[in-house]
């Protein structure tokens, strides 16, 4: 099969994480006596803070660049 792997290209990607200062968000509702109510609630009714998923942003960027009719490439 020659034509297996033709198109394939990499793609560049980066992390960027960030703490909360005085809001805990959802993390102490997963932990100690906190948790056995959500679970119930999973448990019972298959809803709830259990069933949800961390929030994610991606972005996809072209880096190919257009000279003079063809597409390269940049130079990095």
């Amino acid at each position: 099969m020659p034509a297996v792997g033709r198109n394939l290209a990499d793609h560049a990607m980066f992390s960027l994480s960030y703490r909360l200062h005085h809001d805990p968000g959802f993390n102490r509702e997963f932990s100690g006596w906190r948790l056995m109510p959500h679970v119930l609630r999973y448990y019972l009714t298959r809803k709830g803070v259990i069933t949800y998923t961390s929030p994610e942003v991606t972005a996809l960027l072209s880096l190919l660049m257009r000279t003079g009719g063809t597409i390269r490439p940049p130079r990095l």
